[in-house]
């Protein structure tokens, strides 16, 4: 099946004998879903950027682009303003994490470069035992030389367990 505009001799559609569609120049969607159904996993390729535009027109102040599960429910959300939900749908700032499931932290920010790297883990909560952490820091290196915490130069925890207050070198 080929799909040619007016009587121009350009191709805007082909469709192969295996079904593959492909399509020269852009696709517009008006007033309906563009639904994307395979039986194992549905891709979209791009050979450069790929550019996702909400509300392209600027004329409404609300429009989100959502990544859903099969069921519906929302898994992530990017609101037209720039703020990033993961297990919210109203994100209250640039990046709103959510959790309500036990043993398991909400965030993970890990610097993997060596083994000296650094975590730091966020909202954790263990049901069974009631262990909880609200911010976790996690690092490999155990000298005064390593710094598993410094707030503003005005608090320091060292890797060899020297805590500071007001100084970043404590004895």
């Amino acid at each position: 099946l080929i799909i040619a505009t007016g009587t121009s001799e350009a191709t805007a559609l082909t469709l192969d004998s295996s079904q593959n569609a492909t399509f020269a120049g852009d696709v517009s969607v008006t007033g309906a879903n563009l639904n994307f159904l395979a039986s194992d996993a549905a891709q979209i390729k791009a050979k450069e950027s790929m550019i996702f535009t909400i509300d392209s027109d600027n004329n409404q102040t609300s429009r989100v682009f959502q990544f859903k599960e099969g069921s519906g429910n929302t898994l992530m959300i990017i609101e037209e303003a720039g703020n990033v939900g993961i297990g919210t749908t109203s994100p209250s700032t640039k990046l709103h994490v959510s959790s309500s499931v036990y043993a398991n932290w909400t965030t993970t920010v890990q610097n993997t470069l060596n083994s000296n790297s650094h975590s730091v883990y966020t909202g954790y909560n263990n049901g069974s035992t009631n262990t909880r952490y609200g911010v976790y820091i996690q690092g490999a290196g155990t000298t005064a030389n390593d710094y598993h915490l410094l707030i503003n130069s005005q608090f320091a925890v060292l890797g060899n367990g020297n805590v500071g207050i007001g100084t970043t070198s404590p004895i």
